[in-house]
Order: C-alpha cells, then sequence, then structure tokens
C-alpha cells in the first residue's frame, strides 16, 4: 500500500517568541495563530531546524518534497504561503531568498535592556563586528585631568569589560527568553500488510467483533459478495453471500450475531441482514448506489444514510429498527447540506458522520443516538471520505488531498492531526476492536482513452502515451492533442503532434490536480481548472509555457471553456451563492454572473450569439442569449451525469443523452439523430475533429482496489 511517513511529531519548535506545534499543523506568534498546509509546515521546519542559515534549493527540495519531481513553481507556492502565515502571525520571523542558491529564515531581532547600552538605538549592539571595530580604533592624545577622570586606555578597557558584560548578559537572556530550536524526531513509519486481491476488486473493509478477522466487499466477474477473511492473509477467505449484484456497505454489531449490508440487484436497492445462521433478509428499501449504514453495538437498530427520493441529491440519516425494518428520520440536514457515512460509536450513544455543506467540503459530526443533540467536531479543509470510530473518544478520518489521501486523528476536545499519508484513489477505512490497527482499500476508476470512426461505427483504443492520459483536449486543427499526465509526482499538461510520437511537456506542478482542459478558437492557448490543496483557479497556459492563474479568495471556480473569439473565459463559480457560469476577461478582469440558474458548465456557440449551459443537478442543454440574457431549454434529455459530453457546431449539437447515446441535434428541425451506442460507461468529454468523423473520448473500463492493514495504528497515535 502506498504511504508516507508523516514527518509531525509531537514535539513544537521554538524560534523566540513563535512556537511551532507541527502535529497540529499550527504557527503561534505573539500577535495571532494561523494553521498551514502540510506541506507549507514541512517547508517552515527545514527552515527552522537551520533558522539563520541558507538552505540551499535541493536542501529543501530533499526536506519538504522527498523523492519527489518538483516544480519551481510549487517550491515558489509553498514559500509565498509561508510568507503570507508569518506576515499574520506577527513581525519578526521572515524567510529570505537567498539569489541563485535558495532561502533563509531570518530570526526575530530581541532587544537588550536600555540600561545595559551605552547610547542604545533599539537596535541589537554588542556583536563581535563591533567590538573588533572598537578595539581596532587607535589611541587619542591623553592629558591630566580631575581625578576621576580616566585615560583613553582605561575608558576603553572599562568600556570593553561593560561590552563583554553585556554580550554575557545579552546571551543568558537570549537563553532565557528563547528556547534553543528543537530537533523534530522522526514520526514512527507506517506498516502496512497488503492483502493481494488482484485481479478482484476489495473494497469497504470492516473488522470482526474479535478484531482478527475482515469483511470485505469482493468484486468478481460473477458479481460482488461479502467475503471473510483474517486479516493478515494467513488463512482462506470464504464467501458470506452469493449474488449476481453487489452487496457492499457491511457493518457487523458488536455482539457479533447481525451484519448489515446493502445489496444492489439491477434497479433494485435493499438494505439486508444476516443473523446467525440464518440466510440474508430483506429490511427496507434504498436508493442506487448511494447508501451507507452502520449498525447499533447491540445489533437492534441501524442508521441508514439515504435519500429521501430518487430525484433529491443530499441524503439524510435514517434510524432503522432491525426486527420490523421501520424507519424514521434521524436528523434533517439544512438547505442542500446532506449527511454521510454514518458510524455508530462503541458505546452506542452517538453516531459520528460528515455533513457534505458544499462541493468537496465535508464537516465532521456527531450527533446522540436519540437525536437529541448534535456537534460540529472538525471542519477541514479537504473533502471527508470515510470515518471511524477508535474508542468512544476518538475519530479516525481520511481527507482527500489533490492527489494523495491523508490519514487524521480527532480526540474529542483536540485539535484534529495528521498521522499519515497514503496512495490517490477512493479511501475505506475501519479501526480494529483494540485499536491498534486500521484497515484501508483505495479504490480506483481505470479509463481507456478511445477513437470512434462515425461512419464506420467503429471503435478503437488509442495508443501510448495517449492511452491512459487524463483530459484529452483536440485542438481546433485536429492535429495536436493536448493532455494531463502525472508521472514522479507531478502534474503535468502534455501536447501531442499526431505527426509524431513523442510528446512534449508544456507545463507542470506538483501536489496540483489539473482538469478540464479547452484549447481556445485560434489554438494558441489552453484554459484549464487547477486544484492546489483546496483550492480551485482558473488558468491558461500558451505554448510557450507561460501560466496565468486568477484566483477568487473563498471561492471556488471550475470547468473554463474559451469565447470563440478568444476573449472571454467561462467558467463556474461559487462567486454568486451556489453555482453559476461567469464570464471574465482571461487576466480574471471584467468578471461577472452570467446564468440566471444554477449551472456548472458553459459553451458559446458557433456563432458567439449564445451560450450552452448545464444545469447544475437537472438533465439537458440550457440556451443562454447574451444579447437578452434570457435562457430556454433547448434539449430536454443531455445526461446531466455528462455535464461536458457535448460539442457544438455551426448546423447543431452533439451530446450524451441518458440512454448512453451519442445524439446529433440539427438546429434546422430539431429532429434528432442516434449516431451511437456507448457500451459500458459514456464519455464524460467529447472531443469531435474538425471533420466531424472521428470522435476522441476516455472510457472506464473497469474499477480496481486492493486492501490492506495498517498493523501499527497505536504507535502512530503517540
Amino acid at each position: 500500500m502506498p504511504s508516507q511517513p508523516s514527518p509531525f511529531a509531537d514535539v513544537a519548535l521554538s524560534l523566540g517568541p513563535y512556537r511551532v506545534q507541527p502535529r497540529e499543523l499550527l504557527l503561534q506568534g505573539p500577535q495571532h495563530s494561523v494553521r498551514l498546509e502540510p506541506r507549507v509546515m514541512q517547508v517552515l521546519l527545514c527552515l527552522g531546524r537551520h533558522a539563520g542559515a541558507t538552505v540551499t534549493r535541493e536542501e529543501l527540495l530533499a526536506d519538504a518534497w522527498p523523492g519527489m519531481v518538483v516544480s519551481d513553481d510549487a517550491v515558489h507556492r509553498a514559500i509565498s504561503k509561508l510568507r503570507n502565515a508569518l506576515a499574520a502571525v506577527g513581525d519578526g520571523l521572515a524567510v529570505e531568498t537567498v539569489p541563485r542558491v535558495g532561502y533563509r529564515l531570518r530570526l526575530p531581532r530581541i532587544a537588550t535592556d536600555p540600561a545595559m547600552q551605552e547610547g542604545a538605538t533599539g537596535e541589537l549592539i554588542g556583536s563581535a563586528s563591533e567590538a573588533e571595530s572598537a578595539s581596532a580604533q587607535p589611541p587619542a592624545a591623553t592629558g591630566v585631568g580631575p581625578v576621576n577622570s580616566m585615560s583613553w586606555h582605561d575608558r576603553s578597557g572599562v568600556r570593553g569589560l561593560a561590552l563583554i558584560a553585556a554580550l554575557i548578559a545579552l546571551g543568558l537572556g537570549v537563553w532565557w527568553r528563547w528556547p534553543p530550536a528543537r530537533e523534530v524526531p522522526p514520526q514512527p513509519t507506517p506498516h502496512w500488510t497488503t492483502l493481494r486481491l488482484v485481479p478482484s476488486l476489495g473494497h469497504m473493509p470492516v473488522f470482526a467483533p474479535d478484531g482478527l478477522r475482515l469483511l470485505y466487499s469482493l468484486g468478481t466477474p460473477q458479481g460482488e459478495q461479502l467475503w471473510l477473511q483474517p486479516w493478515d492473509g494467513s488463512g482462506e477467505a470464504q464467501a458470506l453471500t452469493d449474488t449476481s449484484g453487489m452487496d457492499y456497505a457491511s457493518s457487523w454489531s458488536a455482539t457479533g450475531d447481525r451484519i448489515a449490508f446493502i445489496r444492489q440487484l439491477g434497479e433494485d436497492c435493499s438494505v439486508m441482514v444476516i443473523e446467525a445462521g440464518q440466510a440474508p433478509r430483506r429490511l427496507t428499501d434504498c436508493t442506487r448506489m448511494n447508501g451507507r449504514l452502520t449498525l447499533s453495538p447491540d445489533g437492534r437498530q441501524l442508521v441508514l444514510s439515504d435519500r429521501p427520493d430518487p430525484a433529491q441529491r443530499a441524503n439524510t440519516l435514517y434510524l432503522v429498527e432491525v426486527d420490523s425494518g421501520h424507519r424514521t428520520p434521524l436528523l434533517l440536514p439544512p438547505g442542500e447540506e446532506g449527511d454521510y457515512r454514518p458510524r455508530w460509536s462503541p458505546n452506542g450513544e452517538w453516531i459520528a458522520f460528515t455533513r457534505v455543506y458544499a462541493r468537496l467540503h465535508a464537516r465532521v459530526m456527531r450527533v446522540r443516538a436519540d437525536g437529541s443533540q448534535i456537534e460540529t467536531l472538525a471542519e477541514p479543509d479537504h473533502y471527508v471520505h470515510q470515518l471511524a470510530w477508535r474508542g468512544n473518544t476518538e475519530l479516525i478520518y481520511t481527507l482527500a488531498g489533490s492527489e494523495l489521501n491523508a490519514l487524521w486523528h480527532l480526540r474529542l476536545g483536540e485539535p484534529p492531526r495528521m498521522l499519515t499519508t497514503v496512495g490517490p484513489g477512493k479511501p475505506s477505512i475501519d479501526v480494529s476492536p483494540d485499536g491498534r490497527r486500521l484497515a484501508l482499500s483505495l479504490s480506483q476508476l481505470v479509463r481507456q482513452n478511445r477513437r470512434l470512426h462515425l461512419q464506420e461505427a467503429r471503435l478503437e483504443t488509442l495508443p501510448e502515451p495517449l492511452t491512459s492520459a487524463r483530459d484529452l483536449a483536440l485542438a481546433p486543427d485536429g492535429r495536436r492533442i493536448a493532455f494531463e499526465q502525472e508521472r514522479l509526482g507531478d502534474a503535468g499538461i502534455w501536447l501531442l503532434d499526431t505527426r509524431s510520437p513523442n510528446p512534449r511537456k508544456l507545463w507542470g506542478i506538483s501536489e496540483g490536480r489539473i482538469t478540464d482542459l479547452s484549447w481556445n478558437a485560434q489554438g494558441q492557448s489552453l484554459a484549464f481548472e487547477l486544484s492546489l490543496r483546496g483550492d480551485q483557479d482558473i488558468c491558461h497556459l500558451d505554448l510557450e509555457g507561460a501560466v496565468d492563474c486568477h484566483q477568487q479568495p473563498e471561492h471556488r471556480a471550475m470547468a473554463p471553456s474559451w469565447s470563440r473569439d478568444g476573449r472571454w473565459l467561462y467558467y463556474a463559480s461559487t462567486a454568486g451563492g451556489g453555482w453559476h457560469v461567469f464570464r471574465a476577461r482571461p487576466d480574471g478582469s471584467q468578471a461577472h454572473q452570467l446564468s440566471a440558474r444554477q449551472s456548472v458548465y458553459a459553451r458559446e456557440s458557433v456563432d458567439g450569439r449564445q451560450v450552452l449551459l448545464r444545469a447544475r443537478g437537472e438533465d439537458g442543454i440550457w440556451q443562454h442569449d447574451l444579447d437578452s440574457g434570457r435562457e430556454t431549454l433547448l434539449i430536454d434529455d443531455a445526461a446531466f451525469a455528462q455535464p461536458r459530453a457535448f460539442e457544438p457546431v455551426h448546423d447543431g449539437i452533439y451530446y450524451v443523452d441518458r440512454s448512453q447515446q451519442l445524439v446529433f441535434y440539427p438546429y434546422r428541425d430539431g429532429i434528432k439523430r442516434v449516431l451511437y451506442r456507448f457500451e459500458g460507461s459514456p464519455p464524460r468529454v467529447l472531443n469531435l475533429s474538425p471533420d466531424r468523423t472521428q470522435l476522441l473520448f476516455a472510457q472506464t473500463t473497469h474499477e480496481q482496489a486492493d486492501l490492506a492493514v495498517l498493523t501499527n495504528l497505536d504507535a502512530l497515535m503517540r
């Protein structure tokens, strides 16, 4: 299981009046305290351990980005964020750039007691250089003076003694007021035991009440069943269920006599329960592929996260009686917020869950089992995928980063802290009853890029390096293909001329995620969405590799596309409250909301007079007139699940409908024509060649996942 040991430990780092709490990602200063991103904290720790000395760029990369190929832009971003954080907590600490070498952390100056100085100016005096310059001054002529007067030599000796005393006192003062920086000891390395299930799909692990076995969902060509196996992989796995559908989201009662799970069979979704020595029985209905559940410790009740009806997008928590199947709402989340991933505490008093309140944002919360009290426990900057109790006062949860997930530990009443990072994918976790181990699965969709020859209805897989590349974007000339690909931890935009086998890299960034590539009509610039540590910005890139991003503080932006004349960028943003389509100049100026309804994607018509919109949560394509602002429904069966899967041309629109068909809608008569039916998953983006004979798209072929157990969770918690 890919993992990276966390560099953060409990030992704090002191830098004069500043205190660094690595495990809490906290920087405390005389004026304020701020939380840092993990990578920024790593940079601060590296510079702090060499405070006052120059750290070369190579040393910084080896310490803060170990084993990664990192672009200059990633380093500059981290340094910039660190400088902003230092400025926010108070004057004194600062990061200085040493040209062509690296960086240096400048420590705060500590003023001495004025009584210790003669003619003090408020600057730190008494340095070795000043003592040397004082002793090097030539003696002056002397004469006879009053008895209490001294010669120059006498005075210089006294001044020298006073200077030495001042230096000693200053040293004692600095020692007293400024504890020496302590090295951060290395964090214990996570130890993983992997259960090899390839080519099957093993996910959603749950520990048995004895802590010795794992219950998980195992996908095979015959279906997805529940299987049971010793957590260390030492024994044979055995199937608990037999279905041609999907059995998943299992939960085991602490008494060990009941297992609940969800069964998906075609369009039918059911909550099932297995009792000792009996066949599975159905309790209640659920919505397709959306539910999660947790059994109470005594097995008499369960909490189900489910939609009130299939038309609604947000989930609600329901309390279900296991004997009768009777179900009642436990919570009613406000507005468009939804409650997900419930987990019952071992003592049966609380249910922890996540409340999703914005795209890729969720709170960690808990509610009493009777619904009488609800509390917010944490509000992370990233999306919470899964959570699990460790005892009755601690939670482990996963946060989704741009490329890696992270395991976080939350002890009630204390700030959360990161334990370690794990690989990319969709995580699912559970903690053993004794709290010593953690089971983890990471599942990922595997996609292949394909070319559809429309006239022959012939499908072929694109050759490497395009086979597994992400976000293909066909240039207007039909000859060049831009794509996103990750190599050695670096997300980059690459360009391939179809007449040459070798692509070239235009631009890259470490720790970021690049999506939604879009060419301008002139084929000279690419717009894209950059996700970096929770921020989503709109950027554009020219073919020489120059990038310009316009950030929107406190707002998110995604899915850019160009106007036909290249003078405007359309994109979706939360700046207007909810998601709406905006239009702005490429430099971010003159931004204004365009769509009246909530929308997530836009493309300008070929004549530049209309903008075609995909409404949020609705099937169909809407037409927005740029002159009047009027919005009308143009196509009613375009699948919302593929909001970017449409392509306007001069005489109509190509799009993917609800039946996973490629359809052409002509403007002239509006009579739709089905061109092709996709087998398996439909494409997410359409790239139509200029002559309209070929279509490039990415298609999901399968899902893959493995199970692993973190065997030293208790050591990481210390």
